[in-house]
């Protein structure tokens, strides 16, 4: 028997050294799990952006529709023939209200699309289109970093009196 020195050389099988070829180093394996918890994270913080988006939507309609229910005893006052300078005293509430609210615009029109009062000069005598399709609560649309929702002002028996529109400060 002969003495062998204790050191035995390895035989690798073609699959070991093939395994081997494809395994990464520890450095590329720990950028490659780097990179998966990023993506990761990014994800997660795109989802939550989109949600606190959508949040911050339906809050902005729910004001809205705060807003209208608040304003119905006005636009009764101002169909109704006692009231003096009602127009008048309708255009302050809307002034006040988007200064108040940090509103860039505030429309309040009638059933027919005629604007009452409104914090946009150019609309003033102007009749609204497409005020026959709104429905509450509120629909509210970003555009250009603004919020803009529409809703009718109703009366408790649900009939309309008129539409209130606006439109956030970017």
């Amino acid at each position: 028997m002969s003495e062998t020195s204790g050191i035995e050389p390895t035989v690798e099988s073609p699959s070991q050294v093939e395994r081997k070829k494809h395994e990464l180093s520890p450095q590329m394996r720990g950028l490659a799990l780097t990179g998966i918890v990023l993506l990761a994270l990014g994800g997660v913080s795109w989802a939550l952006g989109i949600r606190a988006d959508s949040i911050r939507r339906e809050t902005f309609g729910r004001g809205v529709d705060a807003l209208a229910a608040s304003m119905t005893y006005s636009v009764i006052e101002l169909q109704s023939q006692r009231f003096e300078n009602r127009g008048e005293r309708l255009q302050l509430i809307v002034d006040e209200v988007a200064r108040a609210g940090r509103y860039e615009k505030v429309v309040v029109a009638d059933p027919q699309g005629a604007v009452l009062a409104t914090t946009d000069s150019q609309l003033r005598g102007q009749v609204l289109e497409s005020v026959k399709d709104l429905k509450a609560p509120a629909k509210v649309e970003t555009r250009d970093g603004r919020d803009k929702a529409s809703t009718p002002i109703q009366a408790k028996g649900g009939q309309t009196l008129g539409y209130l529109f606006v439109t956030s400060k970017p």
